[in-house]
C-alpha cells in the first residue's frame, strides 16, 4: 500500500500544493522551495523532476531480470527529458538550464557506459578504461 502512495502520493500532493498555493498567493512562500528555480509559468517543473526519477529509478524493479529493457526504457526517459527540457527551457536562469543538461548527459553516459560494458565485446584493458572514465 505505501509503495504506492509515497512514489505517487508525493509528486501528486505536491502538484496540488503548487497548483493551490498559485491561487492563494498568501501561501506563495510556503511552497517556494519547489518552483523558486522555475519560471512563472512552469510552476509544476519540480513535479516532473520527481516523475523522471520515480520511472528511472522503478524500472529496475519492474523489469528486473530484463536489462537491455531496463537500459532502453531508462535511456529513453532521459532523452525525451532533455529534449523537452531543451524545448520548453523552464528555468528562470540559463545557468540551472546548462547544470540540468550536464546532469541528464552524466547520468545518460552512465548507464550507455553500463551497456557498452556489459554487452560489448571488449578486451580486458578496454574494460578498465571505461570503468575508470564511469568512476570519475
Amino acid at each position: 500500500f505505501f509503495l504506492l502512495i509515497y512514489p505517487f502520493g508525493i509528486p501528486l500532493f505536491a502538484f496540488m500544493l503548487l497548483k493551490y498555493c498559485r491561487t492563494t498567493p498568501s501561501y506563495e512562500d510556503a511552497v517556494a522551495f519547489l518552483n523558486c528555480g522555475y519560471a512563472d509559468r512552469y510552476y509544476y517543473w519540480e513535479v516532473l523532476e520527481m516523475m523522471r526519477n520515480l520511472l528511472i529509478s522503478i524500472v529496475p524493479t519492474v523489469f528486473p531480470q530484463n536489462t537491455a529493457l531496463q537500459n532502453t526504457i531508462s535511456q529513453t526517459v532521459l532523452v525525451t527529458y532533455l529534449v523537452g527540457l531543451l524545448l520548453i527551457q523552464p528555468y528562470k536562469k540559463k545557468s540551472n538550464l546548462f547544470l540540468q543538461c550536464l546532469q541528464l548527459f552524466t547520468v545518460w553516459m552512465l548507464i550507455s557506459g553500463g551497456v557498452l560494458l556489459k554487452y560489448g565485446n571488449l578486451g580486458e584493458d578496454t574494460q578498465t578504461s571505461i570503468s575508470t572514465l564511469l568512476i570519475f
